[in-house]
């Protein structure tokens, strides 16, 4: 019964081997191309003949139709957008009624009662990701909605984090990019102009780090890395974008704004799932067990953080691998 299986599922077999492998060379090829000049250099007078009026017109055309959502879309989302409205209002209406409490559940979860609504929606998508991409197989324009509304929860939530004015300010200003950008990728920004956008967008976060660092030298303060940073990412922006590799300057912009959102999201997480250990060994349940009272409770306490610390700096990690 072996043999016959085999002889019966080997041609397929040989078929599918042979497209992984034509996948493999074509996604080489495709990662080579992000290295390939693919545009003109913003020095040459072809350039600017590409900025004529059917340029624009085509833009604006691909947008009108982009950003209208199917007719259906709401009959058939509306379970998901129903379950998601209800977990969100559950989950805001525990956030403030936790909130009027005289003692939190974890110092570390404060941060969430003084933005009950934002907390409820960062909980609720944050869920629905560990099961799925909630961003998956929906309209763009929708799945831009999506996005928007999370930054700004995370925006919301990440004033109570970082309490320095420096630092909040460089968040909303990365996020504000990010949120840009990404818009203009979904509504299908010409080359050129997404070209044009890249290089004063690098010529504007260049000229930003640059105050920044003396400003900080000003006042003897020790810059920020991560200004250098996005220094040194915005010269090597608009060197790439001035001369003509668009893809390249694309996606090292992209990299590197997710790159910053994850870093600081992760923050936000560690956070939360440190409070969250605090909570469930503070509880008398816990307490009783036998092995918590032969490790002891603080003991466990800093071992099952460091486990859970491990768990997502991993799979942080997966994700830059994949960025």
């Amino acid at each position: 019964a072996l043999l016959k299986a085999q002889q019966k599922y080997s041609p397929a077999l040989e078929v599918v081997t042979s497209r992984l492998s034509l996948i493999d060379k074509t996604m080489a090829s495709i990662r080579m191309d992000s290295f390939r000049r693919n545009t003109f250099s913003l020095f040459e007078a072809d350039y600017y003949r590409q900025l004529d009026r059917e340029l624009f017109d085509s833009f604006f055309k691909g947008l009108s139709s982009g950003i209208r959502l199917p007719d259906d879309f709401f009959k058939q989302r509306a379970l998901d957008i129903a379950l998601q409205f209800i977990s969100l209002s559950i989950i805001f209406f525990l956030l403030v009624y936790r909130k009027k409490q005289s003692k939190a559940l974890a110092e570390e979860w404060t941060f969430l009662f003084h933005r009950p609504l934002a907390g409820a929606i960062f909980i609720t998508w944050s869920a629905m990701a560990t099961w799925g991409n909630p961003f998956e197989n929906v309209p763009l324009l929708w799945r831009l909605l999506m996005f928007v509304i999370m930054i700004i929860a995370g925006i919301r939530l990440l004033d109570s984090l970082y309490p320095q004015r420096l630092v909040r300010r460089i968040i909303r200003f990365i996020a504000v990019i990010f949120v840009v950008t990404q818009a203009l990728q979904v509504f299908g920004l010409p080359t050129p102009l997404m070209q044009l956008y890249q290089a004063l967008l690098c010529a504007t976060v260049l000229t930003s780090c640059w105050r920044l660092i003396h400003s900080c030298r000003r006042k003897e303060e020790k810059p920020w890395f991560g200004i250098y940073v996005g220094g040194i990412v915005a010269v090597v922006g608009l060197t790439t974008s001035a001369l003509g590799f668009a893809t390249l300057t694309t996606n090292l912009i992209v990299a590197t704004l997710s790159s910053f959102i994850v870093i600081v999201l992760l923050k936000m997480v560690l956070h939360l799932a440190s409070g969250g250990i605090q909570a469930f060994m503070s509880s008398a349940w816990v307490k009783e067990r036998h092995f918590i009272q032969t490790l002891g409770v603080e003991e466990a306490t800093n071992k099952l953080q460091f486990l859970m610390r491990i768990v997502v700096l991993v799979n942080a990690g997966l994700y830059f691998l994949v960025v």
